[in-house]
């Protein structure tokens, strides 16, 4: 039955049928001993506890859906301004995106937003019509063309994967007839909202903690708190806080930066900076807060002090400027603004990297994203929380990317670290590590040809920082003596890569790749993944966290949906499904990654989901896949992989 429904998913909540008790009434039962004859118990029992789940829901719908009527007749779509964006995605997912939004306000409060979005491969869309309630609650439809119940689409289960780009702003070049070009860019959004989709509408009500999803025919209010509807849920309550906070910039912020910035500074990028200037009511006296980056009009002598080189062509002035914070000194307009120095400078540690985004993404959270868009790609998007007492801004955490690799680090990884304190000390936990050396001695008086320590574990606890690199080090060694047993007596030659894949509050996981050339006989490469409980600092693995049966039921609801997508054929699945079941207990074991004449199955924990990889004999890959993480949901996995995105 558990592995049914690993499949079915949401059939009018028959997932939450067996939490309550088959029950009948005393005249009715010899006919349910006769129907449990008939069709059996478990059967039986099922049936009759969906009948009262669905009873429920059925009461559940006649006791809210007048609240939500009154809610919604309470408070009619706007008649104010318009707010629209351009969307897209920052990254190589499986599928990339593209869309726009709009958002009507008024009073400097967005109640109503549209969202569409269209994946550039599938073409399939996704559409949201979301309305903020007079009781602080979400109601919202959902719409999308993907016809695979299992599947979400990818910026819904993973972080920081779309970006997102003012229409209203266009750089003023002092040519360019920035009216006409706003408007070209508003039609563009509107027709990306106009298109018609495909698909049944969804409608959903997040109130009190809860998600419900509201069935009008059947009549039913059913709730998916603990189902994957939730992710779209967190997604949208994320979008309502960082629209909230964009609608408070302006061009207008640009005079008022140059009213009450420091004598003898200017800001960053003139005229076009309004884009780049962070708003938010930091004191709550009713007026508005600015964070800007400011640099000094003599900023030649501090750069040449600074002995900067530049191979990026940035402008001079970058080097030369800071974070300020301009603070209200009081609730009426005539008064001044505190002006507070929040660092010396703007440039981040891999100065390859150019700032992108200077933005508060919900009341007192500023974000910081720095950006390269040449190889290799990175970005990272850095997070500070503002401390009122103190009047300034500490990390609570950031997100790093680059190529397949995303880290996401929280604010235990960095102390209790100010916003100048990180650029001005650079220290070793702050960024990721990197190194590649030649000629390295093995304890047994081997040598390794070359050796790279990218997979290494960064913490200002050096203790928690020494025991997760101890483990990594210890499986790399492993795998290392593995090999030496693979070849006794013979001559080798190795040389070991590794790369860091994904880490978040709970997982740790990177990947050791091995290159050798055994004398006289052949080459061969071998990759082995390591995977670490950070809370636990202990080593964790997929087969350990599912049963092998579990793994192929969540597979074999993946499979037909990639075969649906054209994505694989059924002979590849009958293949793979052979091959799971037949290397599950081998998977991760170190023995089984040496050598080239082993058969191997490879399950590695990533940002998107699980990656499997069935290698043939000498070192031949056969097949590479990658089960999204929405698979699986309500598994041990899915703790591991889940965003951690808050309301």
């Amino acid at each position: 039955m558990a592995e049914m429904l690993l499949c079915v998913g949401l059939l009018g909540g028959i997932l939450l049928a067996g939490r309550a008790e088959p029950y009948c009434v005393p005249d009715e039962r010899q006919s349910a001993d006769e129907a449990k004859e008939k069709i059996g118990f478990g059967a039986f029992a099922a049936k009759q506890q969906s009948g009262q789940l669905e009873k429920r829901q059925r009461e559940l719908y006649g006791q809210k859906i007048e609240e939500l009527e009154q809610l919604l007749s309470d408070h009619p779509t706007q008649q104010g301004e318009i707010y629209r964006e351009y969307i897209n995605s920052i990254y190589l997912f499986p599928e990339s995106y593209h869309g726009g939004l709009r958002a009507e306000y008024a009073e400097g409060e967005a109640r109503v937003f549209q969202i569409a979005v269209l994946g550039w491969e599938t073409e399939e869309k996704q559409k949201y019509q979301c309305r903020l309630l007079a009781d602080g609650s979400l109601w919202f439809t959902y719409q999308t063309e993907n016809p695979c119940e299992n599947d979400l689409p990818d910026y819904l289960v993973n972080e920081e994967v779309l970006r997102y780009d003012r229409a209203d702003f266009v750089y003023d070049d002092g040519e360019t007839d920035v009216e006409e070009a706003r408007k070209i860019r508003n039609d563009e959004i509107e027709r990306y909202l106009a298109e018609e989709a495909e698909g049944k509408i969804q409608e959903f009500w997040s109130v009190q903690g809860r998600l419900y999803k509201i069935d009008r025919e059947a009549e039913t209010f059913v709730d998916v708190s603990e189902e994957k509807e939730s992710c779209i849920a967190d997604f949208l309550w994320e979008q309502t806080k960082r629209i909230h906070c964009r609608l408070r910039v302006s061009a207008d912020c640009i005079r008022e930066v140059e009213k009450y910035k420091p004598e003898g500074y200017r800001l960053l990028w003139g005229i076009n900076g309004w884009d780049e200037i962070a708003v938010c009511d930091l004191n709550h006296d009713g007026r508005m807060d600015y964070v800007v980056a400011l640099y000094p009009e003599d900023y030649e002598k501090k750069i040449q002090q600074s002995e900067w080189f530049d191979p990026y062509e940035k402008l001079p002035q970058y080097y030369g400027a800071g974070f300020w914070l301009l603070l209200s000194l009081g609730d009426m307009p005539w008064e001044n603004y505190m002006q507070i120095q929040l660092s010396d400078s703007i440039v981040y540690q891999d100065d390859s990297m150019t700032l992108v985004e200077t933005a508060f993404t919900e009341e007192g959270i500023l974000q910081l994203e720095y950006f390269v868009g040449r190889a290799p790609f990175c970005d990272i998007c850095l997070r500070f929380w503002y401390d009122e007492e103190e009047q300034d801004f500490y990390i609570i955490g950031s997100g790093y990317r680059e190529n397949n690799t995303f880290l996401k680090k929280a604010e235990e990884h960095y102390g209790r670290t100010n916003l100048y304190s990180f650029f001005a000390f650079p220290q070793s936990h702050y960024k990721n590590a990197g190194g590649w050396v030649t000629d390295v001695r093995m304890k047994d008086g081997n040598l390794l040809d070359f050796y790279s320590d990218r997979f290494q574990y960064r913490c200002e606890n050096l203790l928690e920082e020494h025991h997760i690199n101890s483990l990594i080090w210890e499986k790399e060694y492993e795998l290392y003596e593995a090999l030496k047993e693979q070849y006794p007596g013979m001559e080798m030659e190795l040389g070991m890569e590794t790369v860091p894949v994904f880490q978040n509050q709970k997982l740790v996981a990177g990947r050791v790749e091995v290159y050798g050339d055994v004398k006289g006989s052949y080459d061969f490469r071998t990759e082995m993944p390591i995977l670490l409980d950070r809370q636990s600092g202990a080593y964790v693995t997929v087969t350990g966290l599912l049963e092998k049966e579990e793994f192929l039921q969540i597979f074999e609801c993946w499979s037909e949906d990639a075969m649906f997508r054209g994505c694989m054929e059924e002979q590849e699945q009958r293949e793979c499904r052979r091959r799971i079941a037949g290397y599950w207990e081998q998977a991760d074991l170190v023995e089984s990654y040496a050598g080239p004449q082993k058969e191997r199955l490879i399950l590695e924990m990533t940002e998107e989901g699980v990656r499997v990889v069935i290698w043939l004999e000498r070192g031949q890959r056969e097949r590479y896949f990658m089960i999204d993480k929405e698979y699986f949901f309500g598994t041990k996995v899915w703790e591991y992989l889940k965003p951690e995105r808050s309301r």
